[in-house]
């Protein structure tokens, strides 16, 4: 025989699924270890430092593509 508690069913269990999550997900962020405005600072710049190097590199292989179709392909 299962120890399994039987599931719920009806009206209460919805409802008390619609409180229990949010009070989990606020456990949940109690445990989280938050970085430091520092490490915080840091992490920003660099994904911002990242992004526009990425941004450069694609503008150009966009830019190189752009020159290789239009000059075989449309005869430009």
């Amino acid at each position: 025989m299962s120890t399994r508690n039987p599931v719920k069913t009806g009206r209460d269990s919805r409802a008390g699924g619609l409180f229990r999550v949010p009070r989990e997900v606020i456990s949940e962020l109690k445990k989280t270890t938050w970085p430091s405005k520092e490490e915080s600072r840091r992490l920003t710049v660099m994904v911002l430092v990242v992004s526009a190097v990425m941004g450069v590199i694609l503008g150009f292989a966009d830019w190189v593509f752009s020159k290789i179709f239009s000059t075989f392909f449309l005869n430009v």
